[in-house]
């Protein structure tokens, strides 16, 4: 009769053990709406990575677009003052002390100018014509200079001087329009865009002595005729051949 009574107790001791451990196992398995939302969780996890990234990418291109434009606007006058003691030589009429104030008459006047007109052109025809004006009035004043001066085919110094203050002035009209849609465009972004397009003039500004050095180093080495005229050419093509190369990168 105990050992009777005893047999149901542990049978019922038995299926209650059981019927716990079955309901742990089931407990501790993810159901499939769980599974479902863990995924869903990860997906939109790397998706919003995906974007961090692709936007740390697209800020640092539009970052070292500002750098660039900052760069292009002031490295033409840079690279005349680089080379202001040759230019001087070859013009003379004191040259080095009228260059620097006909180009702040000429950044003034356009400034003054976009301020009045400036709003009815959109940025990418104020970018054009700047750049194409850097360009032009750069490599025509290092083409001047080789003709037109001092031990020049041409050695009419006035002619090379007034030639050269109007290469100067238009210089003054492209670094204007350009610095302007510059600083218009940065003011739509972030401070970061500014302070880039500020460190790319800086850049400008450091840049062009050492290579105005390397060049007239190669050319004096190489024993090349009139060297410092080809050296100037040869340094102002170093800055018309980047503000061409910068017209379609703005576009795209």
């Amino acid at each position: 009769m105990r050992e009777s009574s005893e047999g149901p107790s542990k049978r019922a001791s038995l299926d209650l053990e059981e019927g716990m451990k079955a309901e742990s196992a089931s407990s501790s398995c993810p159901s499939e709406k769980e599974m479902t939302d863990l995924s869903s969780t990860k997906g939109s996890e790397k998706e919003v990575e995906d974007t961090k990234e692709k936007k740390s990418l697209e800020d640092w291109k539009l970052l070292l677009m500002f750098l660039i434009l900052g760069f292009i606007a002031l490295a033409p006058w840079n690279f005349v003052l680089t080379e202001l003691v040759y230019l001087d030589g070859k013009f003379e009429h004191q040259f080095s002390s009228n260059v620097s104030i006909y180009y702040g008459l000429s950044v003034n006047v356009a400034e003054l100018l976009l301020i009045f007109i400036g709003n009815k052109f959109a940025f990418a025809p104020r970018m054009d014509i700047g750049c194409v004006l850097l360009a032009t009035f750069n490599i025509c004043l290092a083409i001047v200079a080789m003709f037109i001066g001092n031990d020049d085919p041409d050695d009419n110094t006035g002619l090379g001087f007034g030639l050269g203050l109007v290469c100067t002035f238009m210089l003054g009209f492209g670094h204007s329009f350009i610095e302007s849609a510059a600083f218009g465009l940065a003011a739509l972004g972030s401070q970061a865009c500014m302070n880039w397009a500020m460190i790319g003039e800086g850049v400008a500004g450091l840049i062009g002595w050492p290579i105005n050095i390397l060049i007239n180093y190669i050319l004096t080495s190489c024993g090349v005729e009139r060297y410092a005229e080809w050296r100037c050419l040869i340094f102002f093509l170093v800055t018309t051949v980047l503000t061409i190369l910068c017209i379609p990168m703005f576009h795209f």
